[in-house]
C-alpha cells in the first residue's frame, strides 16, 4: 500500500508541475488553455485508474479522486467537466474492477470540486484557500463513503488502511490544490505585471522630456524614454558614460551635486543648467528623484530634463520689455502713474508721482493708496468705484478728482483706468496699473 501511495502521489507532483506548463503556454487562448488542461488532469486521473490501492478483495480506491475534485476545484467547469468524462470513460473501459461504487466515487469528488469552485467565486481567495484542508478532508471522505456504501460483497474491510488513504489522499489533495492554485496566481501575477509595465512604458514613451537613470557618481545607467531633450545629442549612446565624460566640468559638477543631495534628502530636486549642443547653447531643466530603498535601488537617481531655451528666452524678452516699460513710466514726469493691489496697496509708484503728491517711492509702497492720496469725505466713494470695476470687468470712465499732497493741499488730476488692469489678478500685475493724469 504503502508504495502504491507513493506512486499516487508522484503522479500528482507531475501533474502540477504539467499543469503550470499547460496555462503558462496557453495563457491567451481562452478555451483551448482550459481544454488543454481537462485532457491533463484526464490523463493523470487515468494513470491514477491503473494504480488502485486494495482494501480488501473487490474494494479498492485510486488517486483519480484527488486529480478530479482538484481539476473541478481549481480548473473550473470546463477542464473539470471534461477531465472527469474522459476519465470515467477510460475507468469503465478498461478497469476490471468496474463498477457504480468506483464511478460514483469519481462522480462525487467532482461534484464537490465544482461546489467548491463555485463557492470561491464569491469570496475572497485567501478565504477560499483557508477552507481547502476541510474542502479536502470532506471530497475524499465522500468518495471513500461511496466505495462502502455501495460496493457489494465486502467483507472486513481493512479500516485503519482506508483511514490512513483517506488523511494521505485528503493531505495530497490540498497540498495539489495549493500548488495549482499558486502555480495560476503565479501566472496571473505575471500578466499583470506585464500589462502594467507595458503601460508604464508607454506612458513613459509619451512624454515629451529626456528620462533617464543616473548612479550617484553621475554615470548613465538606463535611458528610459527615448526623447531627445532638444538639444541634438544622442542620449542613448552616452550610457556608460559619466556626466564628466560628456558635458563641461562646471556643469557636471552642478548636476552631480544635485544627485548626491537627491539622494541624501530623498527630495525631489529641480534645476536649470546650460550645455554647449551641436545645434548651440541650450537651458536644460532637470528634476531628479531618488529612486528609493524599496526598488532596492539607493544609489540610483530618476533624472526628467525638458530643453526651456526658448521659454526662458520668452522669459527673458518679457522681462526685457516689462523693464524697458518700466523705465519709460518711470522717466515720463507728466503722467504719475500708481500700482495697486485689489485692497489699494501700493505696488507701483513712478517719479512723476512723487513730483505731484511729495511722497518718494520707498516712503508709499506698501501702503494703502486711498489713505495716502484720496480726501477723507471721497474715499467711500473710491472703494465703490474699484469695487464696482472688479465686478463688472470694465474699466470706469476717466473723471476728475481731488487728489491730495504730502503737504495736504489738493491736487486736481483727470483719473483713468487702463482696461487690462480691471480683474483682481491684473491688478496684481505692478505693470498694469491704475494711470492718474495731472489736468
Amino acid at each position: 500500500m504503502a508504495l502504491d501511495l507513493v506512486k499516487s502521489v508522484a503522479l500528482l507532483l507531475a501533474l502540477s508541475l504539467s499543469y503550470s506548463f499547460t496555462i503558462r503556454s496557453l495563457r491567451r487562448r481562452g478555451v483551448l488553455s482550459e481544454v488543454a488542461t481537462g485532457f491533463l488532469f484526464a490523463a493523470i486521473a487515468m494513470v491514477a485508474v491503473l494504480n488502485p490501492v486494495s482494501f480488501s478483495p473487490g474494494l479498492q480506491v485510486n488517486g483519480s479522486t484527488v486529480v478530479l475534485s482538484m481539476a473541478a476545484a481549481v480548473g473550473g467547469p470546463v477542464a473539470g467537466g471534461l477531465a472527469a468524462a474522459l476519465a470515467l470513460l477510460f475507468y469503465l473501459d478498461v478497469a476490471d474492477f468496474a463498477g457504480l461504487s468506483g464511478v460514483l466515487a469519481m462522480v462525487v469528488s467532482t461534484a464537490a470540486g465544482f461546489a467548491y469552485h463555485q463557492w470561491g467565486r464569491t469570496v475572497v481567495r485567501k478565504q477560499w484557500l483557508g477552507w481547502m484542508p476541510l474542502f479536502s478532508l470532506v471530497s475524499q471522505l465522500l468518495a471513500l463513503t461511496s466505495l462502502l456504501f455501495f460496493h457489494p460483497g465486502v467483507a472486513d474491510p481493512d479500516f485503519s488502511r482506508m483511514l490512513s488513504a483517506w488523511l494521505i489522499y485528503a493531505s495530497a489533495a490540498w497540498g495539489l490544490g495549493r500548488i495549482l492554485d499558486d502555480a495560476r496566481q503565479r501566472l496571473q501575477g505575471e500578466d499583470a505585471l506585464r500589462a502594467h509595465e507595458a503601460r508604464l512604458r508607454a506612458t513613459v514613451h509619451a512624454i515629451p522630456d529626456l528620462l533617464c537613470l543616473l548612479d550617484k557618481d553621475g554615470k548613465l545607467v538606463e535611458v528610459l524614454s527615448q526623447v531627445d531633450p532638444g538639444s541634438g545629442m544622442n542620449v542613448s549612446g552616452m550610457v556608460g558614460h559619466t556626466l564628466h565624460d560628456v558635458f563641461p566640468a562646471s556643469e557636471a559638477d552642478r548636476v552631480l551635486s544635485q544627485i548626491k543631495a537627491t539622494l541624501q534628502t530623498s527630495n525631489t530636486l529641480t534645476f536649470e543648467i546650460d550645455l554647449p549642443t551641436p545645434i548651440g547653447p541650450r537651458r536644460l531643466e532637470g528634476r531628479t528623484h531618488a529612486l528609493g530603498s524599496e526598488m532596492g535601488e539607493d544609489n540610483l537617481v530618476v533624472l526628467l530634463a525638458r530643453d526651456v531655451t526658448n521659454r526662458h528666452a520668452a522669459a527673458e524678452a518679457l522681462r526685457a520689455s516689462e523693464m524697458r516699460f518700466r523705465s519709460l513710466l518711470q522717466n515720463i514726469s507728466a503722467v504719475a502713474v500708481q500700482g495697486f493691489t485689489p485692497e489699494g496697496t501700493i505696488t507701483y509708484w513712478n517719479h512723476a508721482s512723487e513730483l505731484f503728491y511729495g511722497y518718494s517711492e520707498e516712503e508709499v509702497l506698501g501702503r494703502n493708496l486711498v489713505d495716502v492720496l484720496v480726501p477723507p469725505e471721497a474715499r467711500s466713494e473710491f472703494r465703490n468705484l474699484i469695487a464696482g470695476m472688479l465686478e463688472s470687468g470694465r474699466p470706469p470712465e476717466a473723471r476728475e478728482m481731488l487728489l491730495l499732497h504730502r503737504t495736504g493741499r489738493e491736487v486736481p488730476v483727470l483719473t483713468a483706468i487702463p482696461s487690462g488692469c480691471t480683474s483682481r489678478r491684473s491688478m496684481m500685475k505692478p505693470e498694469q496699473s491704475a494711470i492718474l493724469l495731472r489736468r
